[in-house]
């Protein structure tokens, strides 16, 4: 009876824990615009463009210019609605991507050169 009732007690903390570990997880994906549920549904390269658009729209946004910045509030708005983001294929990210990495570029260039005159 001791020895069940310990097993049930591991159990229940075995659960408890998943879930606060399930909680923060999906806390942070919130945190970098991706919703959890879509995860095991969702192309990896897509999520990844979702990524960097939200970080590079809610972080850098004055590095845009206007048509970036439309274009990525497009795909993270396609991305949040379930029937566009299943028309979307791989193809759609690269775009995304370039845009982000041109402004990563810059970011990059910008800290050098702030740290060249320091």
């Amino acid at each position: 009876m001791k020895e069940t009732l310990q097993k049930h007690q591991l159990q229940y903390q075995v659960q408890r824990r998943e879930n606060i570990d399930t909680a923060r997880t999906n806390q942070w994906l919130r945190t970098q615009g991706i919703d959890a549920v879509i995860l095991n549904t969702t192309d990896t390269l897509l999520l990844q463009a979702q990524q960097q658009a939200y970080t590079t729209l809610k972080n850098f946004s004055h590095y845009l210019d206007q048509e970036e910045q439309k274009k990525l509030k497009r795909f993270v708005e396609k991305m949040k609605n379930t029937e566009w983001r299943k028309k979307l294929s791989r193809q759609s990210a690269y775009p995304i991507l370039k845009i982000t990495r041109k402004i990563n570029r810059q970011l990059f260039k910008t800290y050098k050169s702030i740290n060249k005159a320091k």
